[in-house]
């Protein structure tokens, strides 16, 4: 090996503990993100138990509310999370462009990261499921009458 490729492989080496690193650390947020999804629309379901519950009296269908449920959450996180993924390809390609003065630059991505964002957005996606149970037995009869 020369001194650049021994050089080159330092390199890709400190770059592979980084993203391992920063893949952990999208899990450990989407994971902590997801929990806070939950439990903020299950709040709201409550909160609106009795208005959901008069709806749902007048013939309103379960999957009427469950697409109100999916419009409140999901479609605010899924423009928030292309946002985000767009910002941090951006300023991952400002960073390693700058730091190296142009020399070099960030190309297609590795499967693992779009692994973890499949992952990320099935994390999402089970956490506004996962309400649909409370908006079900939140909206009764039974539960209008005894609240």
């Amino acid at each position: 090996m020369t001194q650049a490729d021994r050089e080159g492989t330092r390199w890709r080496t400190w770059a592979d503990r980084y993203a391992n690193l920063g893949h952990l650390a999208v899990l450990v947020a989407t994971l902590i993100s997801a929990v806070s999804l939950t439990v903020s629309s299950i709040a709201a379901i409550l909160d609106r138990k009795r208005v959901l519950g008069l709806l749902r009296l007048m013939g309103m269908p379960a999957l009427t509310v469950r697409c109100v449920i999916v419009a409140e959450a999901a479609l605010p996180l899924a423009t928030v999370f292309a946002l985000c993924v767009g910002l941090g390809i951006l300023s991952a390609w400002c960073i390693v462009a700058g730091l190296t003065e142009g020399e070099r630059t960030i190309t297609w991505l590795p499967p693992s990261y779009y692994l973890i964002l499949a992952t990320s957005l099935a994390l999402a996606a089970t956490a506004v499921i996962a309400t649909f149970r409370t908006a079900r037995t939140s909206t009764t009869i039974e539960a209008i009458r005894i609240g």
